[in-house]
């Protein structure tokens, strides 16, 4: 079977006014989140009973438009155009970014404003982590404040990871939309790193 090419997790290729309209969008989402946030912390603390569900309930919807703004992030005005259209199969989430050529025998790595193109042969492991859990049970702002605190933490925590024989950047990390799909889609990377990459 023929692998798909130019896979991307997200659309990457924009106009200009396609982006506008995305950065307005994704800026009132975040103003609405935060509206979210202080209305749900005002409401645990002083509508008693009542205004612990209802506030826990706007902090935990506004927690969920900061989780969806983030997913429709993509900064990819930074990453190298070439790499990613030239690959075979490819991934890019706000500024992370993951291509892999078999006819040039290379990956392309890209995180946090940093990107570098390996050959294959300097690629030395690749591995994910997928890390969840740690919420509390409870009512009160405290309690929603560590459960946000603590999925930001997963989240930071989760993606794929590659070492190179690079002394300057040994491992990176990639990061994905952390969804339902996440562990299909960080085993889906490990099936292709092993079949292309390891197959060098």
């Amino acid at each position: 079977m023929m692998p798909m090419r130019r896979e991307l997790l997200q659309d990457c290729y924009q106009c200009s006014a396609c982006a506008t309209s995305d950065q307005q969008r994704i800026g009132k989402f975040m103003i609405f989140s935060w509206v979210l946030f202080i209305l749900g912390g005002l409401l645990i603390v002083f509508g008693g009973l009542p205004g612990i569900a209802f506030g826990g309930a706007a902090v935990f919807f506004g927690y969920k438009l900061q989780q969806k703004r983030k997913t429709k992030q993509n900064n990819i005005k930074d990453l190298n155009q070439s790499a990613l259209a030239d690959a075979d199969y490819s991934h890019v989430f706000e500024d992370y970014a993951m291509a892999v050529s078999e006819k040039n025998r290379q990956v392309y790595l890209a995180a946090g404003g940093h990107s570098k193109t390996y050959d294959f042969s300097d690629i030395r492991r690749w591995h994910y982590n997928l890390e969840s859990g740690g919420a509390i049970i409870g009512g009160g702002m405290a309690v929603a404040a560590m459960n946000v605190r603590q999925g930001r933490q997963n989240e930071e925590n989760s993606g794929f990871f590659v070492q190179v024989k690079d002394v300057d950047h040994p491992e990176w990390q990639i990061r994905f939309p952390y969804n339902k799909d996440l562990k299909k889609n960080l085993l889906r990377w490990m099936e292709i790193f092993e079949q292309k990459v390891n197959n060098q």
